[in-house]
């Protein structure tokens, strides 16, 4: 139904990423990967950066959707539901939402990229889902304990701390960033961005 709230998100999934590359790439500020799109690059975060605030039909992000292996008409969103999200490779998930939740099916956006270093997720087979190995964005580093971001980035913005998951979000250039600690608040578990 057309008047039914949109709550909900789909999961689409793409292909599995290749092996980590040890080619160098230039970046800017937050690490994002200058370059244009490559195969190689599509496994890290930075070109999917670049691609913030498009959506899955456009010209350069359906190439580089294509090229990770995910059809770009496959993200549209249901009538019930305000996202659709796609792993596109090892440890790296986008979720692409729609900016006017009254619209009847507009294309969403991409606004949201997520990097799992440790994973908690399983395949359908029950095999750990990979987790994502290479470069962090804004010069963070795996074993960032919680302590070690308050004191580099200010008191957050947001944060969390119970029995289910420890975060905390700043503002960082020009994104909303959530990191996820390991139970025992010495490392990172994930890092979202989010677009302004």
């Amino acid at each position: 139904m057309a008047n039914e709230p949109r709550n909900s998100q789909k999961t689409v999934t793409g292909s599995e990423a290749d092996q980590p590359s040890s080619e160098p790439s230039a970046t800017d500020e937050q690490g994002a990967d200058k370059q244009a799109p490559t195969d190689a690059n599509l496994q890290s975060f930075g070109p999917w950066l670049s691609l913030f605030g498009r959506d899955p039909l456009d010209e350069s992000m359906s190439e580089a959707l294509r090229r990770v292996g995910v059809d770009a008409e496959s993200l549209r969103v249901g009538h019930s539901e305000l996202s659709v999200m796609t792993d596109i490779c090892k440890g790296i998930t986008l979720t692409f939402k729609l900016l006017e939740e009254n619209a009847y099916e507009p294309p969403p956006i991409l606004c949201e990229l997520s990097l799992f270093l440790i994973s908690d997720a399983e395949d359908e087979d029950g095999n750990p889902s990979p987790s994502y190995e290479r470069a962090l964005p804004f010069e963070l580093k795996r074993a960032d304990s919680r302590d070690d971001l308050r004191k580099r980035f200010g008191i957050p913005l947001e944060s969390e701390d119970d029995e289910y998951c420890v975060w905390d979000q700043w503002a960082v250039a020009s994104y909303a960033v959530t990191v996820e600690y390991s139970d025992d608040k010495n490392s990172i578990k994930t890092i979202t961005i989010e677009a302004p």
